[in-house]
């Protein structure tokens, strides 16, 4: 019974002794690359007005970005209901 003590002092040194975490911010939605999907339009590149306009949110792209994937970036970059 050596260990034993009054609860009002692990009380204190409870709110003392232990930070509390910082929750870190959640990541926005369109930081998130969308999964590439197969696309009957084929693998042709980005064409520079879609690369322009991607890169003007301040997004880098691969440089093997298709049309069909960089339509769906400006889908969720512009807030289409389509994305």
């Amino acid at each position: 019974m050596a260990g034993w003590g009054l609860l009002a002092e692990y009380i204190e040194k409870a709110k003392v002794a232990v930070p509390l975490a910082q929750e870190k911010p959640a990541t926005p939605s369109w930081m998130f690359p969308p999964k590439h999907k197969a696309s009957q339009y084929g693998e042709e590149p980005a064409s520079i007005k879609q690369r322009d306009l991607i890169t003007s949110f301040g997004i880098t792209l691969p440089h093997y970005i298709t049309k069909f994937d960089a339509s769906r970036w400006i889908d969720l970059l512009m807030a289409n209901d389509e994305a």
